[in-house]
């Protein structure tokens, strides 16, 4: 392999050099080298240069070299142009496999109860739970566990077909097997539910109140956090 150093010194042994039989034999060497070195060597400025140069000498052998060491180099600077690898054959292409089609499901959750067809599905409804929903006993056994003084006064199922919907579209073409659901809770305040869903994508920041981090909505797996 020509380092750079054996390749300064062949470009001033091609420049001192006279007898035509003694070039062609320098030449040789350039000839014979690999495709990437090959690259690599006649790339440099210099001996490039001098190569060209001897591509119109005289001597006919000494020229006929030259001008195939100029046309190769010529052509591997094209594949390597086409990002085609010098001396790499390509590999045969291989058609990728067909996309996993993506399955959406838009269904409302069972748990919904159905709306009137007169009631605008693009804003949130509150449905009011009684005493015996399984939401509001799940509920209520959570926050016994962690806020045991608190009373529960009344419990509503936000339902929003188009939030919803959007959520589960993002959900299964974005998130896909990994959704990441999580139940939790967030408190309001004063502002009532009706009024931060108001907004059109749900929980509205600019109700938000400064906490720890800055401004912002803030959910906690543990509803003590936002509500005790």
């Amino acid at each position: 392999e020509l380092s750079t150093s054996s390749c300064t010194d062949l470009n001033a042994r091609l420049h001192k050099e006279q007898d035509a039989h003694r070039l062609c034999k320098l030449l040789e060497p350039l000839e014979q080298a690999d495709a990437r070195n090959k690259l690599k060597v006649l790339g440099s400025t210099k001996l490039s240069k001098t190569v060209m140069l001897f591509t119109k000498h005289t001597d006919p052998a000494v020229a006929s070299i030259a001008q195939r060491l100029v046309d190769k180099w010529r052509a591997l600077c094209e594949k390597a142009k086409d990002g085609q690898p010098p001396g790499v054959k390509q590999p045969a292409a291989v058609a990728a496999p067909a996309p996993k089609p993506i399955e959406v499901n838009m269904a409302l959750p069972v748990e919904w109860d159905p709306l009137p067809t007169n009631i605008d599905p693009s804003i949130a409804h509150c449905i009011p739970l009684g005493a015996g929903s399984s939401e509001r006993l799940f509920v209520q056994a959570m926050l016994k566990q962690s806020c045991p003084n608190l009373r529960l006064v009344s419990l509503a199922r936000v339902q929003w077909p188009r939030l919803w919907k959007n959520y589960a579209f993002f959900r299964d073409t974005d998130l896909q097997d990994e959704p990441n659901e999580q139940l939790l809770f967030y408190g309001t305040g004063a502002k009532s539910a009706a009024d931060i869903f108001a907004h059109s994508h749900g929980l509205d920041p600019r109700f938000a109140s400064p906490g720890f981090y800055g401004r912002g909505i803030y959910l906690a797996e543990d509803p003590q956090y936002p509500i005790c």
